[in-house]
């Protein structure tokens, strides 16, 4: 996740950040804004030289050109520093067995491996060190959770993805986007189990600028719009955004986005950014993961089928919600505690004295969002209980 671009980006701000650019190997930082016909800003930061796996293209929104070229070199940053090519020296590579019972060792099981994964307790496994965000004790958790891509495991429980990296200009405000992002991707895990949630009230947004102008261009430019609540039982404000055009038939121009944060108002207008910029993804095929997003089309080869498919979101069976009673506000980490789920980790990635804090953060327990294979943590398959007995409950 992104640093939240200030609305005061300076020139200086930006000069500094693109002598950063220049360290992690970014070749150039492109405008793709005027692909479409919205003009909402979106940049990307090309990576040539990422790792093997890893992203190469970085994309960035705003509400202002600025802020959309910093989220992308944020993102270029962010994804730099996680490679595991630059911790080598904090893997311990120790068999599993070794580490089985101790109280400094994160429970494999908490941190939801994927289901049918051989396990052997006794090769050479990635651990590294997290400290625990409550008590700041320091304990080992599996590598592949915290670095991406990582390489030369000798078998991977998880699969290294990118939930909970984060940046920001304090190692504080890098952890709150770590974790709302984590809650983010519970939400919508739990969301793609049933396509069902609480829509929010169009027209009960007028009052909330800019979100309501953002809205009002996406109609002008004759798109659908639906937003709706995806917040839990973690009572922190998940809101999603799907946004459609009816005037293509082409499937993978109906896009989503989706943001979490405390403060609802920016939740809503980081939903509607990300939509517009997964639209424009589409549209410039700058995407690196194109291919794996177009597979879509197999299951909804044209744009009324995949409409069809998403009926629940723009008319959803639970009814719609003003925006009075979405949840707002709160301590996230006093959330997290309350809901049942008090334990959550960090570590820092970008090395002492680095412009800006890049951190990874873990939540043990939550619902990982994964697009291949099967990874059900106690959430998961208690929504689907929940679902198979018609109780769509949040």
């Amino acid at each position: 996740m992104r640093l939240t671009p200030d609305a005061r980006i300076t020139a200086e701000r930006l000069a500094a950040t693109a002598e950063l650019l220049d360290g992690i190997g970014v070749s150039r930082v492109a405008d793709i804004t005027g692909l479409d016909v919205l003009g909402f800003p979106v940049f990307l930061a090309i990576r040539p030289e990422a790792e093997e796996l890893g992203l190469c293209v970085h994309s960035g929104k705003g509400t202002t050109p600025a802020q959309a070229w910093m989220s992308a070199a944020m993102e270029a940053v962010e994804h730099h520093w996680a490679e595991g090519r630059h911790h080598a020296d904090r893997i311990r590579r120790l068999p599993i067995r070794s580490m089985l019972g101790r109280d400094d060792v994160l429970d494999l099981k908490s941190l939801t491996p994927y289901a049918g994964r051989k396990i052997d307790l006794d090769r050479p496994y990635g651990w590294t060190e997290v400290r625990h965000l409550g008590d700041g004790h320091v304990r080992w958790a599996p590598a592949e959770a915290v670095f991406h891509p990582l390489h030369g495991q000798e078998f991977y429980l998880y699969g290294t993805e990118t939930c909970g990296l984060a940046v920001g200009a304090t190692e504080e405000e890098a952890i709150l986007h770590g974790l709302c992002e984590v809650v983010e991707h519970d939400a919508r895990a739990l969301f793609h189990m049933a396509r069902r949630a609480p829509m929010i009230e169009i027209g009960s947004l007028r009052a909330e600028a800019p979100a309501w102008r953002y809205i009002e261009a996406m109609r002008r430019a004759g798109l659908e719009v639906a937003v709706y609540d995806l917040t839990t039982d973690l009572g922190v404000c998940v809101i999603g955004c799907t946004i459609a055009d009816p005037g293509s038939d082409n499937a993978l121009l109906i896009n989503n986005g989706y943001c979490c944060h405390p403060d609802k108002r920016r939740a809503l207008l980081g939903a509607l950014l990300e939509a517009a910029q997964s639209r424009l993804g589409f549209i410039s095929g700058s995407r690196d993961d194109l291919d794996e997003k177009a597979e879509r089309l197999l299951l909804w080869p044209t744009y009324a089928d995949r409409r069809a498919h998403l009926d629940n979101v723009f008319d959803s069976p639970d009814g719609s919600v003003p925006w009075t009673a979405v949840a707002d506000g709160g301590d996230l980490l006093g959330a997290l505690a309350a809901a049942g789920y008090p334990d959550a980790y960090m570590t820092s990635l970008a090395p002492p004295g680095y412009p800006v804090h890049v951190v990874r953060v873990l939540v043990p327990h939550l619902q990982p969002l994964v697009r291949k294979g099967v990874r059900l943590g106690p959430r998961a398959l208690r929504r689907s209980l929940q679902v198979a007995a018609g109780k769509e409950q949040r």
